[in-house]
């Protein structure tokens, strides 16, 4: 026996939060309605994406998303950890300066910061599959590029251009915690740390067995394996649903919500899929970061974000 719970937003405070996690745990005959059905059915005949995603649990679709994204965050800590090794490298063979050699790691993350509202507006108005499948792309060309960079101008402007596409890589994150049910989402994306670690111990050990005898420029090559791996597996990658609904495609975030249910062994809700409640109908303002409501939370992970 099946039963599919609606949330009732009245009491304080801390018992909406409580009731976030709990997993459908309310007894209240307004609430909950059980059937002799396999399948789950919402009172009102209708549904939204976060309840379809709590309701299908965490399974083989999630485990396959984890994978994907921590590929993303591997190659993308491979590319920073690669910085304090290159360096050195370029003083060694070109006989750079210490200014010159603190410019080789400053351009990546100037690149980083001027690409990063572009990537975002772009992820909101064609999805987020759509920005990272052309991330991963040119940061693939960009850092293979770079290893055939003839003069240190081009090293450069090269890396300048690999920090660009690094930008749009915590869309990634974004992504990957769209199709997590609410119970496990904070646990699953602070594992993604774990890809990171991996990531940067694999370039140093990389680096030990490269560096001695091909140098530099073999290590900028290998190392953008992983980001060949992710490109290639982009077109597996699924779309937000939630930009689906929210851009009027709701039969295609249904056909994602089927393949979740599919995957996950359990049997798709019945109802029409309408957007989460309180919604904006304009997505991708920049402003609104700074409006009442999100003001004090984005100076705060603003200020988190400068001092680590």
């Amino acid at each position: 026996m099946i039963s599919t719970v609606t949330r009732n937003f009245k009491g304080s405070k801390a018992a909406d939060y409580e009731d976030l996690d709990a997993n459908y745990n309310s007894r209240n005959p307004q609430d909950i309605i059980e059937m002799q059905s396999p399948v789950p059915v919402v009172p009102d005949e209708s549904y939204t994406v976060g309840a379809a995603v709590n309701a299908f649990g965490f399974g083989k679709f999630q485990v396959k998303l984890s994978l994907f994204t921590g590929l993303c965050w591997m190659a993308d800590s491979m590319e920073m950890t690669i910085l304090s090794i290159l360096s050195p490298a370029l003083h060694c063979d070109w006989k750079i300066t210490q200014y010159q050699q603190a410019l080789t790691t400053t351009v990546v993350f100037l690149g980083m910061m001027i690409s990063s509202t572009f990537w975002g507006v772009l992820s909101d108005k064609y999805g987020r599959k759509q920005a990272l499948t052309v991330c991963s792309v040119l940061l693939f060309y960009f850092a293979l590029m770079s290893s055939f960079a003839p003069s240190f101008g081009w090293i450069l402007f090269l890396r300048g251009l690999v920090g660009f596409a690094i930008g749009c890589v915590p869309q990634s994150v974004t992504l990957y915690a769209e199709f997590l049910p609410t119970k496990q989402r904070a646990k699953c994306v602070v594992l993604l740390d774990c890809f990171w670690a991996l990531g940067a111990c694999f370039e140093v050990l990389l680096a030990l067995f490269v560096m001695p005898t091909l140098g530099w420029k073999w290590l900028l090559g290998l190392s953008t394996i992983p980001l060949f791996a992710f490109a290639c597996a982009c077109p597996w990658l699924p779309e937000s649903a939630r930009y689906h609904v929210a851009s009027g495609q709701t039969e295609q975030a249904e056909a994602t919500l089927q393949k979740i249910a599919r995957d996950n062994g359990k049997p798709m809700l019945v109802g029409r899929l309408v957007m989460e409640d309180g919604q904006m109908s304009i997505r991708g303002r920049v402003r609104d970061l700074l409006s009442r409501e999100y003001r004090k939370t984005s100076l705060l992970l603003w200020t988190i974000w400068f001092v680590v």
